[in-house]
């Protein structure tokens, strides 16, 4: 009996593609404003869980986001810390240091975010909320289920 393999509508080339194409449009955005991906990517972190992540912790979670190593990721930061938008504080009890916005680093990352966002509106304008609704299901997913198979062959 020959079976026969159907090709997905959606494959991962069309991911990469749209991932791509939309990170292009992004970056050109953020280059406008005189910024790029990273420093966007790192206010976006530290707004959202910089309380909760110690500066070992932030570290990682960006070196892993970003595919570099730690020096990289250190580098960035005392760059925002030196344009004045972020602080580092550290705490003598626990012997910790955490990254977090200055009043700047909260207005540039308000800004960022607002222009960013036209560009998401534009971008997915005309989809039907429940379609986008189910792409990301599908997405998460897939990438789930391709984290699974990294981990079982690399175990």
């Amino acid at each position: 009996m020959t079976t026969t393999t159907v090709a997905p509508p959606v494959t991962g080339q069309d991911i990469n593609l749209a991932a791509r194409a939309t990170r292009k449009a992004l970056e050109l955005v953020l280059a406008e404003q005189g910024t790029s991906f990273q420093p966007l990517a790192v206010l976006n972190v530290i707004t959202g869980r910089g309380a909760a992540l110690d500066r070992d912790a932030l570290v990682s979670v960006l070196a892993n986001a970003f595919d570099v190593d730690a020096q990289t990721v250190l580098t960035l930061l005392h760059g925002l810390e030196a344009r004045g938008l972020v602080r580092h504080t550290a705490s003598s009890a626990a012997e910790t240091v955490h990254f977090e916005l200055t009043p700047d680093g909260q207005k540039e990352h308000q800004r960022l975010t607002a222009i960013t966002g036209e560009l998401i509106a534009t971008l997915y304008r005309d989809f039907d909320p429940e379609d986008l609704a189910t792409t990301r299901r599908v997405l998460v997913t897939l990438t789930e289920r391709a984290e699974a198979h990294v981990r079982s062959v690399l175990s």
